[in-house]
């Protein structure tokens, strides 16, 4: 009897060993089990609740606006004569500026001779810068010796020009010079926008 549950305590022994584990890896084993049952538990403890993608927004582009152009106000001008209508202004001209002024063939000095000669004629263009004709148009030559002479043109158009001229008296000569002034319209018979630029002085000097 005794021999028999020796014999039952013996197998019992070598069925627990042989069922027993390995408790050498046992840390291990117990650190996953851990593990595993924590993320388990964590797991199933929250509530899931399924991602919804957001809508995306459409933004309309704002419409690109230019700043205003500031402007100076426009001012109408007003003309310096009555454009709506006929004027009339007559202006004086004189013949090669390139010239020395006082010499022969220059400016207001002319002579038809020789150029070897002291000039005998005195010269001016008069031009009718208006819209409406002149006529007549007097323009008279007053010399620095006291010698009055003058020359009637009977009609200038709207912007045409003519020619007056006198000869230089002897006894405008003085000093090797005959200094003279022109003066356009010195009547007054002609009603211009502008009158003051009717008036001239120069000179004619003798050849050296």
């Amino acid at each position: 009897m005794f021999a028999k549950l020796s014999l039952a305590s013996a197998t019992a022994a070598l069925a627990f060993i042989a069922a027993a584990p390995d408790f050498a890896k046992a840390p291990s084993l117990m650190k996953e089990a851990q593990a595993e049952s924590a993320a388990y538990r964590y797991g199933h403890s929250i509530v899931q609740v399924p991602v919804q993608t957001a809508q995306r927004q459409k933004f309309e582009k704002a419409p690109h606006r230019r700043a205003p152009i500031k402007r100076a106000p426009t001012v109408p001008t007003r003309p310096s004569n009555n454009l709506a209508s006929p004027f009339i202004d007559l202006v004086g001209e004189y013949f090669n500026p390139q010239i020395q002024e006082g010499m022969e063939g220059s400016h207001y000095c002319s002579n038809e001779s020789s150029p070897q000669q002291r000039s005998r004629y005195v010269q001016i263009i008069v031009r009718n810068k208006g819209t409406n004709v002149a006529a007549p148009v007097h323009v008279s030559f007053t010399f620095a010796t006291g010698q009055f002479l003058t020359h009637t043109i009977p009609l200038i158009q709207a912007g045409d020009a003519k020619g007056s001229a006198v000869a230089i008296p002897d006894q405008a000569w003085k000093n090797g010079k005959a200094q003279f002034h022109i003066s356009i319209d010195h009547t007054n018979q002609v009603n211009e926008t502008n009158e003051s630029n009717n008036a001239y002085y120069s000179f004619c000097a003798e050849p050296n």
